[in-house]
Parts: C-alpha cells; sequence; structure tokens
C-alpha cells in the first residue's frame, strides 16, 4: 500500500514539474510573439516615415478650442533624423534634429532633440502663454495608415494629427507661400482692424463678428439672433496657399464651411455650400459690440499703453501698424527738441479721488523721456462706444509737449465720434490685469492695446 501511494506521489510530482516546464514554454512563446509584434509594428512605422520620397507634411491644430493650426514639413531618413521645417513664426529655416520610435501604449513617434515642433510644446513659448504654451505635443502614438497619410494622436493632449506625403514644390514654397497667407488676415495700413464674417442665404446676409487673434490663430465670434440672444462661435484658424482651413469647421445653421480660399482682388476669403456663400470681409465697426466699454471708470481704473514692452507678443499682435507708424512719427520729432524725449507710455486714469470738477477728475497721461506730461479730459458713452473729451493741459510738462502731441496723438484719443472697446484676455500672462483693445469709430484703421488696473485711483 504504502509503495502505491510513493508512486502515486513521485506521478504528481513529475506531472506537476511537466505543467509548469509546459507553462513556461508557452509564457516563453508568447513574449517572443508579442515582441515580434511589437518590432514589426515599429519597423511599420519607420517605414512609413521614411519612404515618402520627399517626406511629410501636416496642419497641427495642437488644441482645436484655444489654438489654430501650424503647418509642419518633415522629412525622415533611416538613420534616425528629421529634417524640419514650419510656418509657427519668422523663424523658417530647415533644422535638422534627432527622432524616435519607441513604445508607450502603443508605438510611438518621439521628436527628442529640439526643432520646429518644440515650439508648440514648450510651455514657456512665448511669453504671454508662459504657463501653457500653445499645449503642444512632441509624442505621437502611431494609430494606423493608408497609401497617403499617417494617423497621430498626441500622447499628452490625446489631439489628432495626420501626416500627409509632401511634395518637392512643398518643401521650395509651402512654409513661404502659408507666411504670406498668414499676412492676408492682418489688416493692412489702409485697411480697417475689424474683420466680420458674412454669410449670404436666400438673399439674406447675416453679419458675425470674427475676432482673430494672431497670436493664438483663434477666432471668436458673436452675433445676436432674431431673439436678441447671442450666437458664440469660435474655431482655429490653419494656413494654407489657397486661403484658410478652420478647425472646428463653422456651422451655421444647415451649412458647414471648412476651406475658405483667399480672392486677392477684392481682399476677402471665400467659402461656398450649395445655396450659401461665407465671407470673412474688413468693415469699420464690428458686428456686434459688446459692453466691455462700460469697465471703463469701473472695474478698470485706468488704462496703459506700453510702449516700453517691445517684446510683448500680444501688444505687438493688437496695436495697429497704423497706430505703431503714428507713435514712431510723433517720437521722431520730440527726438529733435532731446535725444531722449520718446513715448513710452499712454495711461487714461479715470475718477482722480478728491476732484470734483468733472473736467479735471480724469487724465490722459503721457510719458516722455521719463516726464509725466498730463492733460485733463473728460468722458462719456454714447452708442455704446466711449468718447473722450479734452480740456487742455494739467501740468508744466504738458504744456510743454502739446506742440508735439497735439494734433496728432491727443485729437486722435479725443475724437468726438469715440472708441470701440473691447477686452482681449489678461495683459500678461503671469498677472491678472486685463488687456483692452480701443479701436477709433472715426477711423477704424487705429487699434491700440490698453493694460487695465483693478485699482481705484484714491
Amino acid at each position: 500500500m504504502r509503495t502505491i501511494i510513493k508512486n502515486v506521489y513521485v506521478l504528481c510530482v513529475i506531472s506537476i514539474l511537466f505543467c509548469a516546464c509546459k507553462n513556461d514554454d508557452d509564457q516563453e512563446l508568447f513574449n517572443e510573439t508579442a515582441t515580434k509584434r511589437i518590432s514589426e509594428r515599429e519597423q511599420e512605422l519607420k517605414n512609413l516615415l521614411t519612404s515618402a520620397p520627399h517626406g511629410w507634411k501636416a496642419i497641427y491644430f495642437t488644441n482645436p478650442n484655444r489654438f489654430g493650426g501650424f503647418t509642419l514639413l518633415m522629412d525622415f531618413d533611416e538613420k534616425g533624423y528629421v529634417k524640419m521645417a514650419s510656418d509657427i513664426d519668422e523663424d523658417t529655416e530647415e533644422k535638422t534634429s534627432i527622432y524616435d520610435i519607441n513604445l508607450g501604449n502603443t508605438v510611438k513617434l518621439t521628436f527628442s532633440t529640439k526643432n520646429h515642433i518644440h515650439k508648440l510644446n514648450d510651455s514657456y513659448v512665448p511669453e504671454v502663454l508662459k504657463g501653457t504654451g500653445f499645449e503642444g505635443d512632441n509624442e505621437f502614438s502611431f494609430y494606423g495608415a493608408n497609401e497617403d497619410m499617417i494617423t497621430f494622436r498626441g500622447v499628452k493632449n490625446n489631439v489628432e494629427i495626420t501626416f500627409e506625403k509632401a511634395t518637392a514644390e512643398d518643401w521650395d514654397n509651402l512654409i513661404v507661400q502659408n507666411r504670406g497667407m498668414i499676412n492676408n488676415i492682418i489688416s493692412g495700413p489702409e485697411d480697417p482692424v475689424y474683420q466680420v464674417i458674412k454669410i449670404t442665404k436666400n438673399g439674406k446676409s447675416t453679419l458675425y463678428n470674427f475676432n482673430y487673434n494672431a497670436l493664438m490663430r483663434f477666432v471668436s465670434s458673436e452675433t445676436p439672433t432674431d431673439d436678441n440672444k447671442l450666437t458664440e462661435l469660435s474655431f482655429g484658424v490653419g494656413f494654407t496657399p489657397e486661403g484658410l482651413v478652420l478647425n472646428p469647421p463653422l456651422e451655421i445653421g444647415s451649412d458647414t464651411y471648412t476651406d475658405f480660399t483667399w480672392d486677392e482682388e477684392n481682399r476677402t476669403f471665400v467659402s461656398r455650400t450649395e445655396g450659401s456663400v461665407a465671407e470673412i470681409i474688413y468693415s469699420n465697426e464690428p458686428a456686434y459690440i459688446n459692453n466691455d466699454y462700460k469697465d471703463l471708470g469701473t472695474t478698470a481704473y485706468s488704462l496703459t499703453y506700453r510702449g516700453d514692452l517691445t517684446d510683448n507678443a500680444l501688444s505687438n499682435a493688437m496695436n495697429s501698424s497704423v497706430f505703431t507708424m503714428l507713435i514712431a512719427e510723433i517720437n521722431e520729432e520730440l527726438k529733435k527738441r532731446n535725444p531722449i524725449f520718446e513715448i513710452d507710455r499712454v495711461a487714461l486714469i479715470f475718477n482722480l479721488a478728491g476732484e470734483t470738477d468733472p473736467e479735471r477728475s480724469n487724465l490722459l497721461l503721457v510719458r516722455v523721456g521719463g516726464f509725466n506730461c498730463n492733460y485733463n479730459i473728460s468722458y462719456t458713452y454714447k452708442d455704446k462706444k466711449v468718447v473722450f473729451t479734452y480740456h487742455g493741459p494739467q501740468n508744466d510738462n504738458g504744456a510743454y509737449m502739446e506742440e508735439n502731441l497735439n494734433p496728432g496723438l491727443i485729437d486722435l484719443i479725443c475724437s468726438p465720434e469715440g472708441f470701440y472697446v473691447s477686452r482681449e484676455g489678461r495683459f500678461e500672462s503671469q498677472y491678472t490685469n486685463p488687456a483692452y483693445s480701443l479701436t477709433s469709430a472715426a477711423d477704424a484703421r487705429f487699434r491700440l492695446l490698453m493694460q487695465g488696473n483693478y485699482y481705484s485711483n484714491d
């Protein structure tokens, strides 16, 4: 009996050992298969990237809810290098860096060393967006491909980006042509700063504001409907040699507009659907005027144009070329009187404490060469605009400089037609001070951006 039990025990041990060995073999076989599959997937992606004779191009909308699209040209080689160009900024020079194909949640493409795409990935660039940057990725999960396209998703933000095959002509012209198209959406010296979207359907036209932020390549728009409710629209803008591409598309009723073509003769962008036309056109006034003008003297107790902040990206984008040229012309004349004379600030200061005379309770302050030149003004609201009235110099510096500032700057600010006022977010990303744009109703080519101050002038 003991012999039988012993034999059974030995057989059980042998069976267990056999099964254990068999499981190890299966696990090893499984691991080899998984590794092989990963390797094949990595090689598939590398073959795709390197097989295109002239590389790939993509319009990368880093966050379609906040930013527009940036075009990238990329040419990958077998040794792990990628040549890249972009229309992100004025630096369009081709640059070479290292890329890797490795494993994340799936096979991914990583732009390992610095190149154009990292301008979209750096949370400190540009300065006005410090802390978030353009919210882009430098690592992309591989999701699939066909003969002419490769689809990825950003590892960090899960935003889809599609690579399309580029041509030799793209490397010669695409980025230059895109940069030229970018200039078409920005008003020139003879253009009003306002643009509107004009939708024409069944003989009826409806206007929407086209509030384009050049830094973010993003449009916000609003217009009242027939029942006095506001319709709000927002979308990112990407550029092509032919015009614009919107993401998300502009949807008005049953019509969808994605691609707009530039009409050079009429200086408009046009998109057509069956039975309707959408045009982006220049206008001397906004399609809809909001109530931001009411902030002046209530929540914003002063506004300041900061000519000393030459690297402020928002100011550079919002101050119109005509206004910038006016300041330059005045500075040229001021320097003839003294080389240190130059306008670095223009401030509107509201509701001075202790001052009961309405003609002396608000100031226009122009700082010239470190000297404050003060002028008395008053302001009123008219037709949803703010109107400033001039009442003469308030101090000796103001009297001394008046001949250089009026006519010119003072009469522009104190035009009887007034200014349209629009809040433009933060003036600088690291501070909460709001930014306000003031656009002349008398001449919509003049726009200046001013930093708001929350604090009262006690």
